[in-house]
């Protein structure tokens, strides 16, 4: 009843393995990773992504009064909708997202 098995081949290892050594890291030096990075400011936020925080935070944005800064001037106005690219005011303003500066809330 006793088979042989038959024998499997397995390759040499004639060199030092440090296939471990570029995968691990210690807790210690994921902290100083995650300091190292620089963080992302408010203002450096895409406005897209601005305007979308402020639609989120007014349940009705076109009864709020925004300023919004531009390259060159400084317009107050209410806004209507938006896109990816530009933005709409309740006066039929178009305004391109490239030349918005800020955009703040009047309260």
């Amino acid at each position: 009843m006793e088979k042989k098995l038959p024998k499997v081949f397995v390759n040499k290892i004639d060199k030092p393995l440090t296939n471990n050594k570029s995968v691990f890291y210690s807790e210690k030096e994921r902290d100083q990773m995650v300091a190292s990075k620089p963080e992302k400011k408010k203002s450096e936020k895409s406005m897209y992504w601005q305007l979308q925080d402020l639609f989120r935070d007014v349940p009705f944005i076109y009864r709020k009064e925004v300023s919004i800064t531009l390259k060159d001037k400084v317009l107050h106005t209410k806004i209507a909708s938006y896109n990816q690219t530009y933005l709409l005011t309740l006066d039929n303003t178009k305004i391109m997202l490239n030349d918005i500066v800020s955009i703040e809330k009047k309260e």
